[in-house]
């Protein structure tokens, strides 16, 4: 009978000893780049963008997230205009193994160069971002991932029926460190 019992605890202990252990990414610092196109509203043409991003892990969970867009889209008048993000926000990821989706909210500030303003509007714009993403952890430091950002405007004048739309689509890279 007592080696049955050690046998059944044996049996119920060593698959959790062999199990693992996840790459959480609390308290870890994350740092990239990524290449991309851009659309601003429906003005516009797919413009190649580039970005910077920075994060740091709260909890397993939950990342503070920072980073800056830029791209020259082309307006319908055929002239090229700066485009230029900043983006702060909370990103939540759900971390299953290698494969990590994700998604957030940011507050974003857009500097609108050339015929992307609206006449008498400031080229400074404030507005909001849903993030969504996937990334990959190639390694416990190494990841790269794929990121659709859609940016809303609805302070800007004129546009109070429906904000214009700036959306970015991005292959990223991103190293890791700080666990």
């Amino acid at each position: 009978m007592r080696f049955r019992v050690r046998i059944w605890i044996l049996l119920g202990v060593v698959p959790f000893a062999a199990v693992r252990n996840a790459d959480a990414f609390e308290n870890q610092w994350h740092l990239g780049g990524g290449l991309g196109a851009a659309w601003f509203d429906r003005a516009t043409s797919p413009a190649p963008m580039t970005a910077v991003h920075g994060a740091y892990g709260m909890s397993d969970e939950f990342d503070a997230r920072g980073e800056v867009l830029l791209s020259a889209p082309h307006s319908e008048r055929g002239n090229t205009a700066l485009l230029s993000s900043l983006l702060l926000g909370v990103t939540y990821k759900l971390d299953v193994i290698q494969w990590i989706p994700w998604a957030g909210l940011a507050a974003s500030v857009h500097h609108l160069g050339g015929q992307l303003r609206q006449p008498g509007a400031s080229s400074m714009q404030a507005g909001g971002s849903l993030l969504l993403g996937l990334d990959y952890a190639w390694s416990r430091s190494l990841g790269a991932g794929v990121e659709v950002n859609l940016s809303a405007f609805p302070f800007e004048p004129g546009h109070s029926a429906s904000s214009p739309i700036y959306t970015t689509a991005l292959i990223r890279f991103e190293h890791r460190w700080g666990w």
